[in-house]
């Protein structure tokens, strides 16, 4: 082994070297526990799932109907997702409440139309051109009293609360009489023929 003459650190570095050591080792940092190790890799995750939801949010925004088209195409897939992570997806909703309904508040302000469309579909499984075409047939003008403007109100969908078929649609007044006698076309009868029968005699009834 050759060594300098003149320099005995520059000895050291070369015996040091041919020993396989490193000078400073073990010197740097102090390494990390199991559990610090362990916390610095959930708060990666946690940051990584935000950075994650966020990019799909900005993808789904883009591109609706690619979005759309894959989420029909691959259905078990979203309800296995969803049925594994649902407490993870109710912590979120809970400490994201005041954005969500900040966000649900502009979209509906924005897309009136569409949010009147789904609740059609999910109410009645009605469509809106479905919607349209009843009260098109009907003439424009409530089922029963056949008058317009609907009270100042909006038209009222009338269905059966058993089935859930739609009847008609209906002005306030008239959809919350049918409520009153409990939708009984006995009870409608009865009351038409007591009100015939009071309009044809004197005002008395007899």
């Amino acid at each position: 082994m050759l060594t300098s003459m003149t320099n005995p650190a520059e000895n050291e570095l070369i015996l040091t070297a041919f020993s396989g050591e490193i000078p400073g080792a073990g010197k740097g940092r102090p390494r990390k526990s199991t559990e610090e190790k362990k916390a610095t890799k959930r708060a990666y995750g946690v940051a990584r799932r935000e950075a994650l939801r966020a990019y799909n949010k900005a993808y789904r925004a883009a591109h609706p109907e690619k979005w759309k088209a894959y989420y029909a195409a691959h259905p078990e897939k979203w309800k296995a997702y969803y049925a594994a992570h649902r407490e993870e997806r109710k912590a979120y909703c809970v400490a994201h409440r005041k954005e969500r309904a900040a966000e649900s508040r502009h979209y509906h302000a924005a897309h009136p139309e569409k949010r009147r469309a789904r609740k059609l579909k999910k109410n009645y499984n009605l469509s809106l051109a479905e919607y349209e075409n009843i009260l098109i047939k009907q003439g424009g003008v409530c089922a029963i009293c056949r008058k317009r403007g609907w009270n100042l109100r909006r038209p009222h969908i009338d269905h059966d609360h058993i089935t859930n078929k739609v009847r008609g649609i209906l002005c306030s007044n008239c959809n919350t009489a049918l409520g009153l006698i409990a939708e009984d076309p006995k009870r409608a009868w009865a009351m038409a023929s007591y009100l015939e029968k009071f309009n044809e005699g004197d005002g008395s009834g007899k």
